[in-house]
């Protein structure tokens, strides 16, 4: 779930990690990610450079005759591919272009679903937001994306100094005691 607008980035280099054909993994350094903006370029060393084009769908288009697969879970940034070779012995370079939202407020949990597809959750409004209207988009692991305006209004009332506050509590205990002093009490006649 992100906050905010979107963010490019450009240019992110990243060493994945894997054994054999894969799956070869990584992770963008800013997510929740963009569906369909991501591009990665994977360039294994001394061998092939190819490109990977985010379809929106958590998977990507590419002219590789060596791809076995290739994969992107949009809330967390994680990316990468799998191969017809074993890569184990080869240098793998992945570069990666995206956008992502500029606050992060994927929450820890799952949301209740309905099934008419609304769902509900709890998080928390990142710190250092402003006061203002930002979109919330919503997204799962295959790219289907929901938003909303989220109004943030954090204001608090003020704080009273000392001084004030002290004569407040000397005024209300003189009114209380004023209130519940010793009041005659009336006489009654018995017959």
């Amino acid at each position: 779930m992100g906050l905010g607008s979107e963010i490019a980035v450009t240019g992110e280099n990243h060493t994945p990690n894997g054994t054999g054909t894969g799956p070869w993994m990584t992770r963008t350094n800013y997510y929740p990610i963009k569906p369909g903006s991501m591009l990665f370029h994977s360039n294994v060393v001394g061998s092939s450079e190819t490109d990977f084009t985010d379809k929106g769908d958590g998977t990507f288009s590419t002219s590789s005759t060596y791809d076995a697969g290739s994969y992107l879970y949009y809330p967390t940034g994680a990316f990468g591919r799998s191969s017809t070779m074993d890569l184990s012995g080869s240098e793998l370079i992945f570069t990666a272009t995206y956008k992502y939202y500029q606050y992060n407020m994927t929450p820890a949990g799952n949301p209740n679903s309905t099934s008419t597809g609304t769902f509900s959750l709890t998080t928390t409004v990142p710190t250092g937001v402003a006061n203002g209207n930002y979109n919330v988009t919503v997204m799962d692991t295959s790219g289907n994306i929901a938003t909303a305006v989220l109004t943030v209004n954090s204001a608090v009332p003020e704080v009273m100094p000392l001084g004030p506050v002290m004569l407040l509590m000397v005024l209300a205990v003189a009114a209380g005691s004023w209130y519940f002093r010793k009041r005659p009490t009336p006489a009654t006649s018995l017959r």
